[in-house]
């Protein structure tokens, strides 16, 4: 129901430039690094990547992709 919540926990500051790259991951060039705040407010750095997934026709069915902590 709310597939950008994930956003929330972004640092503010870097919200606009993870949201402007999320934007391509379809294309194929999602491979961004940004902080979060957790809840119990702690910072931390992730790296994120994306990739389309396509089906046989070459249209993309899914978006799959892997968030680490780099802290």
């Amino acid at each position: 129901q709310h597939p950008f919540r994930w956003m929330e926990a972004i640092h503010p500051e870097d919200r606009p430039r993870v949201a402007e790259a999320a934007l391509r991951q379809a294309e194929g060039g999602y491979n961004v690094e940004y902080r979060i705040l957790r809840p119990d407010g702690v910072q931390c750095w992730i790296a994120d990547r994306a990739f389309p997934v396509r089906d046989a026709s070459g249209k993309v069915y899914r978006i799959a992709g892997l968030a680490r902590d780099i802290t």
